[in-house]
């Protein structure tokens, strides 16, 4: 697709001098640099951390004093194929479904209006698509006279087997609707065939994580989650011209992690794909053009 090719066209272009350079010169000694300039791209992990720290530090003044929550929201694998079909939709379901979850539960069992930033990630480890919602929820809820009330517990905010149960609800009811306007394609298989595997999936994988120990922790979170891109160069470990292949490291979540008698993490696996394989992969989690990956809700 176009907006593959032109975001792999930007990062093979990124700081190689072709987008052109900055001088930075000392006004001291005259002592003068050129930088060649990055592409920009969203998508780029060599563009993306200043970008990340730019944000974290317009976000400063909007933490409080208050314990914050991480709760997570994942599409079945049935959705997959649609996902890569009518990604700008289902995406923005997948945003409306999880916030007005987390909303309507804060409203039943907190009395009020809770405050959320979510981030949305598209890829598993792999590179395979994998759409999730990380959201940072602050452990409190604003009701309409102004008043706060708080989480009865610090280490509980919501049951998260009643949160899948009206996310899964939610999202159903809006894909219903998409579908009833022709808003997205017929799935592979048709439609019985999708609602048969999301009628037999047990469970719309949702869990809340342990509240962070303060709002500086939550800003560290933040500054790892916000502008991550599928892969950094980092992971990348060789590229072998001749066989045409490019090896990376990922880490399997299904091993525990932690080191053995070796040394080494048992949970940090390599593979190694075919060039033309790698792009692909990386590329089938791109965010649709414009699309906002971060969203703040209620309060914030």
């Amino acid at each position: 697709p176009a907006r593959h090719h032109a975001t792999v066209r930007a990062l093979t272009r990124c700081r190689t001098g072709e987008l052109g350079h900055t001088h930075h010169a000392c006004p001291d000694c005259g002592h003068g640099e050129l930088v060649p300039r990055g592409c920009g791209n969203r998508h780029c992990p060599r563009c993306q951390g200043r970008l990340a720290r730019a944000w974290l530090e317009r976000q400063r003044a909007a933490l409080l004093e208050v314990p914050y929550f991480h709760v997570v929201g994942t599409l079945p694998h049935a959705l997959l194929p649609l996902c890569a079909q009518a990604p700008r939709e289902l995406y923005a379901l997948l945003f409306a479904a999880f916030a007005q979850t987390l909303q309507q539960l804060g409203r039943e069992r907190l009395g009020g209006e809770l405050g959320l930033t979510m981030v949305l990630h598209t890829w598993g480890q792999r590179l395979g698509l994998h759409p999730h919602l990380h959201a940072i929820v602050a452990g409190g809820a604003l009701d309409a006279q102004g008043r706060w009330h708080r989480v009865k517990s610090r280490r509980f905010l919501l049951p998260v087997g009643v949160v899948a149960a009206v996310f899964r609800g939610k999202f159903l009811a809006g894909l219903t609707r998409l579908k009833e306007r022709g808003a997205v394609p017929e799935p592979p298989g048709g439609w019985p065939k999708l609602w048969r595997a999301l009628g037999e999936a047990k469970k719309w994988v949702v869990y809340c994580k342990p509240p962070f120990a303060g709002p500086e922790s939550v800003l560290a979170y933040l500054s790892n989650y916000t502008h991550r891109v599928a892969i950094s160069e980092s992971r990348l470990e060789r590229v072998d011209a001749v066989a045409d292949t490019v090896t990376y490291r990922y880490r399997d979540y299904r091993v525990k992690a932690g080191a053995h008698a070796a040394g080494a993490d048992p949970s940090v696996k390599r593979e190694t794909l075919a060039t033309a394989e790698f792009v692909r992969r990386f590329c089938r989690p791109l965010l649709p053009r414009s699309f906002s990956k971060l969203r703040h809700y209620g309060f914030l």
